[in-house]
């Protein structure tokens, strides 16, 4: 027989289950609802990602323009042997004056010495 003790507990378990099995489906959708907003949240940043590596892209491309425009006005001279406390300024104005080229020295804006190519060192 039971008695009203064991009838509580009974009871109380029979609650505890009917709170436990209603919470589950709400739990779930809990996490159904958070799971979403990641999946939004991931799917936002890849398409900022791929927007920034289009823009990388486009600033690359930029200032690949801008160095080509930049070297617009480079004369390049070779086989020039490097001297100590030359002045490449005075020699450009030499080499001119050698061709019968008129320059000014608004004409230059800078004079300077590049690394040679790996492919000049190798033939």
């Amino acid at each position: 027989m039971l008695s009203i003790g064991n009838s509580l507990i009974i009871f109380t378990l029979a609650i505890v289950s009917i709170s436990a099995n209603q919470e589950v489906p709400e739990l779930v959708n809990r996490v159904k609802e958070k799971l979403a907003n990641v999946d939004q949240l991931v799917e936002n940043m890849a398409q900022e990602h791929e927007d920034m590596l289009n823009k990388v892209a486009d600033l690359e491309n930029q200032v690949d323009m801008l160095q080509e425009f930049q070297r617009r006005d480079n004369i390049e001279m070779g086989n020039f042997p490097k001297r100590d406390n030359e002045n490449l300024e005075s020699v450009v104005f030499k080499l001119a004056k050698l061709i019968n080229m008129p320059i000014e020295e608004t004409d230059i804006c800078v004079v300077s010495r590049v690394l040679p190519n790996k492919l000049d060192k190798d033939t």
